[in-house]
């Protein structure tokens, strides 16, 4: 379970680990709501306890163990709310929902098409080849075809995966070593630079939304064709019958 920054349960010595061999220190660290961590180091002797928060570079200090928690907690329950990379955050995890409604929408869309396609090749190849379809049907129900087909390429390509961008999954795929995964994320932000964060994911929420748009754009696209090729059907049906 992820823990919840805003919880006082959760903070200070929940988050405890001896990072010294030597022992001469121990080290807290206290998610914050904006990704972040606020980096608690607490001295055996009697130096003064510090923390240090990797979003937005807050430092504090003070001789009370418990009292550089408390602010601490405070201040990581508070830092991150309403700030750039939360904000992108939530935008991120809006277009991703709207990336996992798309393929499944293409998919009904494919399942018409290939219905409408299959039957009008059927009797294309049945009912023209044997000389029972007039000329007039034949050319309709041929374009019908056509146009069909290409409402076909376009589902096609709204629903293939897009495997760039330099996060997720794609982000370790192109690792050498599983050694290199790990290391990558026992990393984490605080090895960052705070301004490295936004941008990427800004770069993340753009290469995402134009995912999401070039997919839409072909169902759009694909949709009047699939329209107008029942159409087609229809009048292909209609010169069947009134040509006989």
């Amino acid at each position: 379970m992820v823990p919840d920054p805003g919880d006082p349960t959760y903070l200070g010595a929940a988050y405890a680990s001896d990072k010294d061999p030597r022992g001469q220190r121990r080290l807290f660290q206290i998610p914050t709501a904006g990704s972040h961590a606020v980096l608690v180091e607490i001295p055996t002797s009697l130096a003064d306890s510090t923390s240090h928060c990797t979003g937005c570079g807050h430092t504090d200090s003070d001789f009370s163990e418990l009292e550089i928690l408390a602010r601490a907690g405070a201040h990581a329950s508070a830092c991150g709310r309403g700030t750039v990379t939360a904000a992108l955050d939530a935008e991120i995890a809006t277009v991703r929902t709207e990336l996992a409604r798309i393929d499944p929408k293409a998919g009904g869309y494919l399942q018409m098409a290939g219905v409408l396609l299959g039957a009008g090749l059927a009797v294309l190849g049945g009912a023209g080849a044997g000389g029972h379809l007039p000329p007039s049907a034949l050319r309709v129900g041929a374009a019908t075809a056509v146009v069909v087909l290409i409402a076909v390429a376009l589902l096609l390509l709204a629903s293939r995966p897009r495997l760039g961008g330099d996060f997720g999954f794609m982000a370790y795929a192109d690792a050498d070593t599983a050694q290199d995964v790990l290391a990558r994320i026992a990393g984490g932000d605080a090895d960052q630079v705070p301004q490295m964060t936004p941008l990427t994911r800004a770069r993340e929420l753009w290469w995402l939304s134009r995912a999401v748009r070039a997919k839409y754009v072909a169902i759009a696209r694909a949709v009047p064709l699939l329209l107008a090729g029942y159409v087609g059907a229809a009048v292909t049906a209609a010169l069947a019958i009134w040509g006989r």
